[in-house]
């Protein structure tokens, strides 16, 4: 969001002076950026404030200096002025109360959609594995997310992290790395090498035994489990100090090492080979990926033959604007319309996967049938929650039993089933708790939603794990007949319902924003062990990251 052309747009406003496409500017930003909306809050009760304040000692100042004015006749026309004053007081009340109603309405909207808090800023990002395995399990870490200051400790593998002012690192199991800043690490056991260009001169390793300081080069650290240290430069220059106080520093140049062991410290030859490189990690990624890949494809065999529908966002053809209901119990004629979304890659390296990004993009597919339970599944990357809902899958309609799968802008997955007469809005919402955080956005993330009406409960799942469980409030067979997914078909002035008319047309846009690989429908409600087995054998990484943000 360009801050600078939304404040001279909220100028133009509150002048009147605004054109009709800057005005459509700037509602794409209010409806768009939580930003966006503080700051109109802002300007709007500021704008009312100083109006009020402006009229009131206009006419103060007015008043004094005709009071001022000698003989009868000034103080008649003092009074006079008093009593006009009166008049435009009268006239001042509706603008004041206009300008009120604005501010509450903001008030108001940023009680019932708040925006989500911003996530803790990261100094680094994860940009490669290699089976890696971080110790003490606790959630899965994706390639493509950000790192906050804290302890990694891994025990197999390598990893590839890319620090925010451009330092490259590539970190060797077993390993113990504290991240201290974008320009800092604390290498505590292990082994790295690092690439620093010129943007991130000044980069620091430091280690119990010596602290590195590069000048623009390519170095290679390890700390061994004897406490020996090694410094290995590549190619550049780096100053090396001692941690032992009083001992004075050292400049290492291309192709010296230094061993580091005790109170003793001695040249040794340099050696690349001792560290794994980037390229060479690059290889047993991208072999790391084909594995994980076709291993997918292995396992998807049974989700399929489960499904009522199942999408798979695998070309076989360019342009493919038609994707293929691979469902073994697919209904006929249930091939989905690709409509304006770009092909863009997915969990893997060689895999498809569809992006939403305009307000038009979306698929469309018909299924008809009712049904007493349904399970939803899709891995999703969710660039941003810019509407009050942000579809997954949503039918055309509120009709009795019809579905509507979405991310509330808060981040909680939601369902909603319609209930009551044809035409009537009535029906029944089950919301996650807790929500998915902005951190997570930018990394795939498997959703899934159960319907379950032989036990009576909806239950949804992020990640293979349940984090929300309801009871159902209605008893009615689920239909899907026309439905369309990462959009909604309808919009509110299209409808003539009297529950809806208050509505403004924006109130229905629910696009959403960000990509999808992978997408199932199953006419039966999936137990916890067979969601986990779908996210174990669909996840893009293996990795699990311990992070502890003190030690």
């Amino acid at each position: 969001m360009d801050e600078e052309r939304l404040e001279l747009l909220l100028h133009r406003y509150f002048d009147q002076v605004l054109t009709i496409e800057e005005r459509e500017e700037l509602e794409v930003m209010l409806l768009g950026y939580a930003r966006a909306r503080e700051t109109y809050w802002e300007a709007a009760r500021w704008n009312a404030l100083v109006r009020q304040w402006g009229e009131a000692e206009w006419g103060r100042c007015d008043a004094r200096r005709t009071a001022a004015r000698s003989g009868p006749t000034g103080a008649r026309n003092a009074r006079l002025h008093v009593r006009s004053r009166r008049t435009s007081i009268r006239w001042l009340w509706p603008a004041t109360a206009v300008a009120t109603l604005v501010v509450a309405g903001f008030v108001g909207y940023r009680f019932w959609f708040p925006a989500a808090k911003p996530g803790p800023k990261g100094v680094a990002v994860l940009t490669r594995i290699s089976e890696s395995f971080w110790a003490d399990q606790r959630r899965g870490l994706q390639v493509g997310e950000a790192l906050q200051p804290g302890w990694l400790r891994l025990d197999r593998g390598a990893a590839q992290i890319e620090f925010s002012r451009g330092a490259r690192v590539v970190l060797e199991a077993p390993a113990e790395l504290q991240l201290v800043s974008e320009r800092e690490v604390f290498l505590r056991s292990g082994k790295l090498s690092a690439h620093v260009p010129e943007p991130a001169h000044g980069f620091r390793v430091v280690t119990p035994k010596f602290t590195v300081v590069d000048q623009g080069t390519e170095f290679g650290c390890s700390v061994g489990s004897e406490g020996v240290g090694e410094v290995h430069v590549f190619a550049g220059s780096v100053s090396c100090k001692p941690a032992e106080p009083g001992k004075s520093g050292r400049e290492l140049k291309k192709n010296q090492a230094l061993r580091v062991s005790g109170r003793l410290a001695r040249t040794i030859p340099s050696d690349r080979s001792a560290f794994l490189s980037e390229a060479e990690l690059a290889e047993l990624n991208a072999a790391r990926e084909r594995a994980r890949l076709e291993g997918w494809r292995a396992s998807s065999r049974s989700l399929r033959e489960q499904a009522l529908v199942y999408l798979d966002f695998e070309r076989e053809s360019e342009p493919a604007r038609i994707l293929p209901n691979r469902a073994t119990r697919a209904p006929a004629n249930s091939d989905a319309s690709v409509i304006g979304c770009d092909w863009v890659e997915g969990r893997w390296a060689g895999k498809g996967a569809v992006e939403f990004k305009r307000p038009d993009d979306r698929l469309r597919l018909t299924v008809p049938g009712q049904f007493r339970s349904l399970t939803f599944l899709t891995w999703v990357r969710v660039d941003d929650l810019p509407n009050n809902q942000n579809s997954l899958l949503m039918t055309e309609s509120f009709e009795p039993g019809e579905v509507h799968w979405y991310l509330y802008h808060d981040g909680r997955q939601g369902l909603g089933v319609y209930q009551g007469k044809p035409g009537q809005s009535r029906g029944w919402r089950y919301l996650q708790s807790p929500a998915l955080q902005p951190e997570e956005f930018g990394t795939w993330t498997l959703l899934a939603t159960v319907f379950d009406g032989s036990r009576g409960e909806v239950t949804h799942y992020v990640d293979g794990q349940a984090v929300g469980n309801h009871r159902l409030g209605i008893r009615v067979p689920l239909r899907l007949d026309t439905f369309e997914i990462g959009n909604w078909g309808v919009r509110y002035n299209d409808l003539r319902w009297p529950q809806v008319q208050w509505r403004r047309e924006t109130d229905a846009e629910r696009n959403f924003r960000g990509r999808m690989d992978e997408l199932a429908i199953l006419p039966a409600a999936l137990g916890p062990e067979d969601i986990g087995r779908v996210y174990r054998e669909g996840r893009p990484g293996e990795a699990t990251l311990t992070l502890v943000t003190s030690r």
